[in-house]
């Protein structure tokens, strides 16, 4: 039965969430949706901050405005918490994560948020 609910929630989860860019762990970026907002009337209106790539069994992550302190989560296609990572405001310029742990060829959402309610970022790689 758990299993069953498990299931149920990661099919909802792919489906409801929006999401941009797929593929495996090959050498391509990959595009995050969502909304980033901060109280600057300019940077909400302004394209997402974080852009990332996998490459060589990285997922690399790129923020041009670091100005808070990310929550990183990864789940599986059923929805599972694969890694969970808190990234501070000092280091989330440039952040790094190891996919080392992840099959090949199996589908991850990559999920980011902060503090504010109403960031975050949904990409499926």
């Amino acid at each position: 039965m758990r299993k069953t609910k498990l299931l149920i929630a990661g099919l909802l989860i792919c489906c409801i969430l929006p999401a941009y860019g797929y593929h495996r762990k090959d050498n391509k970026s990959t595009r995050l949706n969502g909304r980033w907002h901060t109280h600057s009337i300019k940077r909400s209106l302004s394209k997402i901050p974080i852009s990332g790539e996998v490459t060589n069994g990285l997922l690399i992550l790129t923020n041009s405005q670091p100005d808070r302190t990310v929550y990183l989560e990864i789940r599986n296609s059923q929805g599972v918490s694969i890694l969970t990572k808190e990234i501070l405001q000092e280091n989330s310029a440039y952040m790094v994560i190891p996919l080392d742990a992840l099959q090949d060829g199996e589908e991850y959402s990559l999920i980011i948020t902060s503090s504010i309610k109403s960031d975050k970022l949904i990409t499926i790689f």
